[in-house]
């Protein structure tokens, strides 16, 4: 089967949760090998992560080890992923189930995967607004999804969910789908839907839950889209001043783009100066923002006028 995301064709032998398939034909860019591992598996790999969160063990959630021939990702319920050297492949393990192991597959192995393949990844989700891209950036809980999701409800296409792909093309960026739902916590499902429990778990094992793209009145965009903001998803705004649309200067937007692009700390030294001078580009070009987040209910329409607004137009007075 062959799938595509960010702007790259992407070949399995089974469906994969959470990627879009397409009839494109031709060179695969990655492909996927479900449920055996390299054979270069049992060589020697030296440590290069391992995250902060531990699970009940005290073992960490993922650590990532490094050899010649590529990178091993390795999970506290015992999923595996390698990565070739180039980027080019991958193969994943598990002994949970494969829906589990899907949802790891389909953000950071394979925003990882982007990264060795020199691509410029930002941990964002993405619609259009008019003919220009909006791109969300945040922390995990800014309220990436739950945005996209309620802008789609409002007839902006979904781009992407989490992990954003963007290319410079002569003087303007690219935002690339990535993606085929969107995935949504279930007062994040109420919020949007009106009520919760009409969308399915993403895995038994998972409170959270899949939104497909192309329903629930929530379109995908399936080309490329010229990048036209960014906005920096924040805490609500106090009650008393409401929600807020700041502009950011080139300098302030790299900083905030610096802490936010895709598996950055896995990166070494020369791909991070690479990143760094392809975020300045994307901060000098690109108008950017801090915005109040995800919005308490009673405030939830204004806030999104005030970002599409800021999206379509620009800023009004400096502040909106």
């Amino acid at each position: 089967m062959l799938f595509r995301a960010a702007g790259l064709t992407i070949a399995a032998h089974r469906s994969i949760p959470g990627l879009a398939s397409t009839r494109h034909t031709g060179h695969a860019d990655i492909t996927i090998f479900t449920g055996i591992a390299p054979p270069w598996a049992d060589c020697s790999f030296h440590p290069w992560h391992a995250s902060d969160e531990r699970d009940a063990r005290g073992i960490a959630n993922v650590e990532v080890t490094r050899a010649i021939a590529g990178v091993r990702f390795h999970y506290a319920d015992r999923t595996r992923f390698w990565i070739d050297a180039n980027g080019q492949h991958v193969w994943m393990i598990w002994q949970t189930t494969f829906e589990d192991a899907c949802t790891y597959l389909v953000g950071p192995v394979l925003a990882f995967a982007l990264r060795l393949r020199g691509a410029l990844a930002l941990h964002a989700s993405a619609v259009r607004v008019g003919n220009r891209a909006l791109a969300l950036v945040g922390p995990h809980g800014a309220g990436k999804s739950t945005t996209a999701a309620a802008l789609g409800r409002r007839g902006c296409g979904v781009i992407a969910d989490d992990v954003l792909r963007v290319t410079a093309e002569e003087d303007r960026w690219l935002a690339h789908p990535f993606g085929g739902m969107l995935r949504l916590w279930p007062d994040a499902e109420a919020l949007v839907l009106g009520c919760a429990g009409r969308l399915p778990r993403i895995t038994a094992s998972w409170d959270k839950r899949a939104l497909p793209l192309g329903e629930h009145g929530v379109s995908a965009v399936e080309v490329p889209i010229p990048l036209g903001a960014i906005a920096f998803l924040e805490a609500p705004a106090p009650p008393d001043q409401g929600p807020r649309v700041v502009p950011l200067q080139p300098a302030e937007a790299l900083v905030r783009l610096a802490a936010n692009s895709s598996a950055a700390h896995l990166l070494d030294t020369s791909q991070r100066a690479a990143e760094f001078r392809d975020l300045a580009g994307l901060a000098r070009w690109t108008r950017c923002a801090a915005v109040a987040g995800t919005p308490r209910a009673s405030e939830t329409d204004r806030f999104y006028d005030r970002l599409l607004d800021w999206a379509r137009a620009g800023t009004v007075n400096g502040i909106m």
